[in-house]
């Protein structure tokens, strides 16, 4: 069985400021809506990303519903994604289910495979974020 460890750190820790990802198309109506996504580290330092059925590869988490929490929002799609529960900013270890998103499949990466293959700019950065707190957490 996989016991992951999830440390609780924000961006803010490594770098004031986030930067803008992506270009604002001329013309486009964006909607705002906030999201949630781990970056969990294995034993090995592996990183857990989901690969839909298109071949995209994500991290794990999605987005803020209505009257959600962060962290409720976390752990409802680490849940959906992946099957495993009953983390908060600490550890779980035990698959309660199967994951509802049966086009998602969890798969383990390095955290070099996992930022080249992670299809939104924002992800691949929110790895090197974790990674350097999980650095300094280790110092």
């Amino acid at each position: 069985m996989n016991t992951i460890t999830i440390n609780k750190y924000r961006a803010s820790n490594v770098q004031t400021a986030l930067p803008q990802f992506g270009e604002r198309l001329a013309g486009q109506i964006y909607t705002y809506r906030p999201g949630a996504y781990a970056v969990v580290f294995d034993a090995d330092q592996r990183i857990a990303v989901v690969k839909n059925r298109d071949g995209y590869y994500y991290l794990l988490g999605g987005g803020i519903e209505p009257n959600e929490t962060m962290e409720e929002a976390l752990h409802r799609e680490v849940l959906e994604e992946s099957g495993y529960g009953h983390f908060y900013a600490a550890s779980f270890g035990q698959r309660l289910r199967q994951p509802v998103d049966d086009h998602h499949v969890l798969v383990w990466l390095t955290a070099e495979e996992a930022m080249k293959q992670l299809c939104r700019e924002s992800q691949a950065w929110a790895v090197r974020q974790a990674i350097e707190c999980n650095n300094e957490i280790r110092m």
